[in-house]
């Protein structure tokens, strides 16, 4: 009985594992965002043109808020870089609706929003009538304003999700 041909199977098939388990250095992300399989989304939707996601995910119990903005390749933007439970309190969030009715249109707006290291981040939902329906990332830095557009189709969940919730920073007038 040749032992040769059986131990070579099995040093490839060792071989094999263990490249795969040191390859895999990336953290696995929730489909079409940057969350973590125990976190929950709040908010996650894919940017235009260049097709990078942004998310805000929730920690296990509410433990912690976290955004993140990037690929699943590459994370450019993680705040707080260690997320905890006072997390919550480095985000502000706005909210306006008005619902339609004869007079009106309905309309509405919420945003989430951090300074991270002297740069204005606010992520935000806006909507009106007529299909008038936008996503997207606003930028402030040092008096100049980016904006990155959001892919509506591409959305996942609502910033609804953290409307009333006691651990942000109270909503800005």
């Amino acid at each position: 009985m040749n032992i040769k041909p059986i131990e070579k199977s099995i040093a490839i098939l060792l071989l094999f594992i263990c490249s795969y388990s040191f390859a895999k250095e990336q953290p696995d992300y929730l489909e079409s965002s940057l969350c973590l399989p125990k976190e929950n989304i709040a908010f996650s939707f894919k940017t235009d043109p260049k097709e990078k996601i942004a998310s805000i995910c929730i920690g296990p119990q509410r433990s912690y808020l976290v955004y993140r903005y990037g690929t699943q390749n590459h994370i450019e933007l993680n705040y707080p870089t260690d997320p905890n439970s006072s997390s919550w309190e480095k985000f502000s969030f706005n909210s306006y609706v008005r619902a339609g009715g004869e007079l009106n249109d309905p309309k509405g707006a919420r945003e989430i929003s951090f300074d991270n290291s002297g740069t204005d981040y606010s992520v935000y939902q806006n909507w009106g009538s007529e299909n008038d329906y936008e996503i997207g990332i606003l930028i402030i830095n040092k008096g100049k304003n980016y904006k990155i557009s959001g892919i509506p189709k591409s959305q996942i969940g609502s910033l609804s999700r953290l409307e009333n919730s006691r651990d942000l920073l109270e909503t800005r007038e």
